[in-house]
């Protein structure tokens, strides 16, 4: 399992509770082509007019709706869409939200999203100097945390992404994706699930880690997120540029200048300072005083998935980047592997029911009675897959090693 770029890029995802409207625009970006902020606004305010439609006391509206843009496939989906929405709304009780009111604060609420690097511009020479806006990664995770999407046409569409590349396709061959097309249940529910949860990990390890940094209040001198992302590959014994190590000795000399310097007759600023300083002489000790005491005792336990390539005792890298490397890339890495063993545990688990339940003996069996009668489970695909059964091998074997241990007792 190779979640190591996947675990670097997020490093420096740092996540954010967004309200209602901003979840809403922001699966807007995740919907439709590029926009800009004039033509979301539009969309917006269509969107509006749909639902105040449908909320409504005119009889039949969903059907006199769809009736009245018959043929027109787009304006269907959004009818579709809107009439879900009020009908959640009517069910529960709950007040249905309007949209941002006008196109100022449209603007501004795709400024924030962009500052939250959720969106990222498309560079481009654009009528009347229109600035168009798509999702990003960290935008596709949030949106992918919050929304569970297994739809096959979902996942084609964007399957070059570095979430589905990394999170699903390195264990799935193409072919085994697309036939799920048409499934109702099994295994199709399951990968939803586990993109849901894989984003929700990062998320809630991302945010953990990043609100306790954030008190410190070095954002203003840590190095540039791209930076950052390199150095973490370079800790996890990759070759990086001199220019990315020249620019965490400029970091650490501008960490230095932080907690040393007293710039200012504040109380709280002192007290900043010291807080940081604190923490920094904590940092130190643990990884390089007394480096088999905390964190790197804990690492060498599991030397045999570490670099060999780099010594940290001897880089000294600067605080938090090490803390970084521990908590958003390592561990990441090992509750991500987690939640791929509990996928094919499932899988497999499944995939033994349907053969134990048919007493199904032997490989002609198996394709008589399963593979060849059309059976709605995508089964010939998965057992075909090649990357899939090289993680159901790579597992077994760490699962025979242990069940070996348990057998020395029984």
């Amino acid at each position: 399992m190779d979640f190591n770029e996947y675990t670097c890029f997020v490093s420096t995802y740092r996540p954010v509770d967004l309200g209602y409207v901003e979840s809403d625009i922001l699966r807007h970006f995740e919907d439709e082509p590029p926009l800009s902020v004039y033509k979301l606004f539009k969309l917006l305010r269509q969107e509006w007019e749909l639902k105040s439609e449908l909320l409504g006391n005119k009889p039949n509206a969903y059907e006199q709706l769809c009736k009245k843009y018959d043929g027109n496939t787009e304006m269907l989906l959004k009818i579709e869409r809107c009439y879900y929405g009020v009908a959640v709304a009517k069910n529960t009780g709950k007040f249905l939200p309007r949209m941002p009111a006008s196109y100022k604060n449209t603007h501004k609420r795709v400024k924030r999203l962009a500052q939250l690097k959720l969106i990222e511009e498309i560079k481009g020479n654009y009528e009347r100097g229109a600035r168009y806006f798509r999702i990003s990664t960290y935008g596709r995770i949030a949106s992918l945390a919050k929304f569970s999407s297994d739809t096959p046409d979902y996942i084609r569409k964007h399957k070059s992404e570095i979430v589905f590349q990394h999170l699903l396709f390195q264990f799935f061959e193409e072919e085994t994706i697309d036939s799920f097309s048409s499934l109702k249940e099994y295994p199709t529910v399951d990968i939803g699930d586990y993109l849901q949860d894989c984003c929700s990990i990062t998320i809630s390890v991302c945010k953990e880690f990043w609100a306790k940094i954030k008190q410190y209040q070095i954002d203003d001198i840590l190095p540039s997120d791209e930076i950052i992302q390199e150095y973490m590959s370079y800790l996890d014994g990759r070759y990086v540029d001199q220019s990315v190590l020249s620019e965490i000795k400029k970091y650490e000399k501008r960490l230095l200048i932080k907690y040393q310097v007293n710039d200012s007759d504040s109380g709280n600023d002192e007290f900043r300072k010291n807080v940081l300083a604190q923490e920094v002489d904590s940092y130190n000790q643990d990884y390089f005083r007394h480096p088999f005491r905390s964190y790197i005792y804990r690492l060498h336990m599991y030397a045999d998935h570490l670099p060999k390539t780099r010594d940290y005792v001897v880089e000294k890298p600067p605080f938090p980047l090490l803390d970084i490397y521990y908590n958003l890339v390592y561990e990441l890495r090992m509750k991500l592997e987690t939640r791929v063993k509990s996928l094919l545990n499932d899988s497999d688990t499944f995939l033994g029911e349907i053969v134990n339940s048919a007493k199904i003996k032997t490989r002609e069996k198996l394709e008589d009675e399963i593979l060849e009668h059309g059976r709605d489970y995508s089964i010939h695909y998965i057992l075909a897959d090649k990357k899939f059964f090289e993680l159901v091998k790579t597992v077994k074997e760490e699962f025979d090693t242990g069940f070996k241990q348990f057998s020395y007792y029984h």
